[in-house]
């Protein structure tokens, strides 16, 4: 594939569990992110974001699908997305993006099915790439 160099990169970074009055760059008083907030003067920070649920999998699964549990229903341990919703990955890589996906927790894995639409998805004990 032709790599295109008009497209910007896109970068999702996801800390689960983690509270922005905690990180610097939302205005903590310790330098607790300092990559982060290098990252963030090139990058787009967003200020008024709230979590879809109130755990990993549906927030994710949410987030990755621009809908909300009611809809996604991937709420209870041993919920996986169903085939009909497409991800934030597969829009991108419909529209020539190569995608990966990195993530050391279950919730966010093949278990679930929230690699779906990643060319690459690296897991704590596994790879997966579209060769193999």
């Amino acid at each position: 594939m032709k790599r295109q160099t008009d497209k910007p990169n896109i970068v999702l970074i996801v800390l689960d569990t983690v509270r922005a009055d905690h990180l610097s760059c939302y205005g903590y008083n310790k330098r607790t992110t300092p990559f982060i907030d290098r990252l963030v003067e090139e990058s787009t920070l967003y200020e008024n974001c709230y979590s879809p649920s109130n755990w990993t999998l549906p927030s994710h699964a949410s987030i990755f699908t621009g809908t909300y549990l009611s809809k996604h229903n991937v709420g209870n341990a041993g919920d996986v997305l169903g085939k009909q919703y497409a991800t934030i990955a597969s829009y991108l890589k419909q529209s020539g993006y190569e995608t990966m996906g990195v993530c050391y927790i279950p919730w966010v894995s093949n278990i679930t099915g929230l690699d779906k639409g990643f060319d690459y998805f690296i897991t704590k004990n596994k790879r997966r790439f579209p060769f193999e």
